[in-house]
């Protein structure tokens, strides 16, 4: 049963140690998620996908649903057991969508993995999907080609993402933006051609950009998203 999760381990967002991957459904439920938020959150669980994705829907949202990888780095190459368990992941959120019935225009997948992509695309091919980078790959083009990516989301602060990078990329996909709280730099990367941003500060971002003459972008603001040991919210 996949949950939603920020961290690979436990301990800066819950109370519990570890990798989550090493917990039992019955161990995690034991745990108090509130320990990064505040006292007023205290009991908070980890969430099941399922009643997110219930939760999504009983309130008109759709949601970006991350596929996390295993491995340390997102440009790592999986090792045989490590793409084993993220496909196996990417199976069971995809078990999950189809029991909650969650249509193609609710949902959208993201992932650094890209067996866990390849698993989306064959289960779920109506599903959107947007293939999530640091720096972005040489080879993103015929990744994203391959297994039909509605998008590229890529790191902001990555070194390897000059204007250059990104307006090239710009002219040839829909991409995205993470995690950006600098007015100025949100400016830029609309003039480069990014099509969206997520960001901590929305409301703030979207006001300076406003106030500047920009026609307020698609602004995203899960702090899942924020780049933060390995940049996205988890599901298990």
């Amino acid at each position: 049963m996949p949950v939603v999760h920020h961290d690979k381990r436990l301990e800066r967002c819950t109370n519990g140690t570890g990798y989550l991957r090493d917990h039992t459904m019955e161990q995690l439920e034991q745990l108090d998620a509130s320990a990064y938020f505040s006292r007023e959150a205290a009991g908070e669980r980890i969430p099941r996908l399922t009643d997110v994705l219930q939760l999504a829907r009983s309130l008109g949202l759709g949601i970006n649903v991350e596929v996390k990888h295993l491995t340390e780095r997102e440009i790592d190459v999986p090792t045989a057991h490590e793409k084993e368990m993220e496909e196996e992941l990417a199976h069971a959120v995809c078990d999950a969508i189809e029991h909650c019935g969650m249509a193609p225009s609710e949902v959208v997948f993201s992932s650094y993995s890209r067996p866990a992509i390849a698993v989306l695309f064959r289960r779920l091919p109506d599903h959107s999907r947007a293939f999530l980078v640091e720096d972005i790959p040489a080879d993103w083009e015929d990744f994203m080609a391959e297994f039909q990516c509605g998008a590229l989301n890529f790191w902001c602060e990555a070194p390897g993402n000059s204007q250059a990078v990104i307006e090239q990329c710009a002219r040839k996909a829909s991409i995205y933006c993470y995690t950006v709280n600098d007015p100025g730099l949100a400016s830029n990367l609309l003039s480069w051609g990014v099509c969206g941003l997520f960001s901590d500060q929305p409301q703030a971002i979207s006001e300076a950009l406003e106030a500047g003459g920009h026609v307020s972008p698609l602004l995203l603001s899960p702090r899942e998203n924020q780049r933060n040991d390995d940049g996205g919210g988890e599901s298990r």
